[in-house]
């Protein structure tokens, strides 16, 4: 199919490229709302890991954190949730995401 140099051809719609790209503009200037009504809501974090990382970097000892770097995610994950505990999360956006934590039901 053919289109003109002022249309795009999108999804067997013809749009306007300048819609399209107020719509693209609009899209990106969101403004994200955390959900904070939720009482599982922990923050905003790099990860799940890096979450569990500071929880338990703030029981341990100055001299000893440097213990965390050398740790295994995964581990650190097993020993933290240790069966009472369910930590997920959602996409926040800009690679960081929303963090909760709950007890294990």
């Amino acid at each position: 199919m053919k289109t003109s140099q002022s249309h795009v051809l999108v999804s067997r719609r013809v749009v306007p490229r300048g819609r399209s790209r107020w719509r693209r503009r609009m899209h990106l200037c969101q403004v994200r709302r955390e959900p904070v009504y939720d009482p599982a809501y922990r923050g905003v974090w790099a990860s799940e890991d890096e979450y569990i990382r500071e929880q338990i970097a703030e029981l341990l000892p100055d001299s000893l954190r440097w213990l965390l770097a050398c740790c295994d995610p995964v581990w650190l994950r097993a020993g933290y949730t240790a069966g009472t505990l369910r930590v997920w999360s959602r996409r926040a956006g800009y690679g960081r995401v929303y963090v909760f934590e709950a007890p294990e039901l």
